[in-house]
């Protein structure tokens, strides 16, 4: 079981539909309908007829997305729903992919949720698991530091537990942008340590395979490997 964020909006524009109507929904009103599309290609086709003037990194981009939205998310898996009065709605998935070109709100792309708890409040989520919700990207996963245990805890009627083990302050580190300010910040005399898995996990990183090595050669955290225990 996985664990997604499917936003409503810049603004929260669709948090009522979405909760009244169990379902989450994706925008990109230009592209038609991605039943027909079986893969990756197919969907990446679809998006660059719609948006010919777009650049080939917001194509990747949206490409990933709409991706993730008709092929990657899958019934039963959970889906989480930060609102902008700060609670968070948690369900499962219900339905397979649909198209519904009709919709008023111009968001065509839809998915059916059973939503199980739809005011969670803050508080009872740690910082890393609110630090990934706050992605900018419209659909993305939950995946670090067993995201989707927790959440499915939170889910029914718990607490989040965090990571056994963890670092408080590196699971703050949700992004590389937060981890090379935190060491422009820091002093010669104040280095940030973390652990080989920590500073992997700031990239989603699973193992010590050749990107990931790559990925600590980058000279920028070069000197964070230097200090990891």
């Amino acid at each position: 079981m996985r664990a997604w964020v499917v936003r409503a909006g810049r603004d929260g524009e669709r948090e009522r539909a979405a909760l009244d109507e169990g379902v989450v929904l994706a925008g990109w009103l230009e592209v038609p309908d991605l039943s027909g599309a079986a893969s990756r290609e197919d969907v990446k086709a679809a998006v660059e007829t719609a948006y010919p003037d777009e650049s080939p990194y917001t194509l990747g981009n949206w490409t990933g997305q709409l991706h993730r939205f008709r092929h990657e998310i899958q019934v039963g898996d959970l889906m989480v729903l930060p609102s902008r009065s700060g609670l968070v709605a948690i369900g499962h998935v219900d339905g397979e992919y649909e198209y519904q070109p009709d919709r008023e709100d111009d968001f065509p792309h839809v998915r059916r949720v059973k939503w199980r708890i739809k005011d969670a409040q803050r508080e009872r989520f740690r910082p890393d698991l609110l630090d990934s919700m706050g992605s900018l990207l419209t659909v993305f996963e939950l995946s670090r530091f067993g995201a989707a245990e927790r959440i499915a805890g939170i889910a029914d009627g718990g607490t989040d537990p965090g990571r056994p083990g963890a670092d408080e302050f590196a699971a703050t580190l949700t992004e590389p942008a937060k981890l090379f300010e935190e060491v422009r910040r820091r002093s010669v005399d104040d280095p940030l340590t973390l652990s080989v898995r920590d500073l992997l996990g700031v990239w989603n990183a699973q193992g010590r395979y050749a990107t990931a090595v790559r990925i600590g050669r980058r000279p920028a955290i070069a000197s964070s490997w230097q200090s990891c225990v």
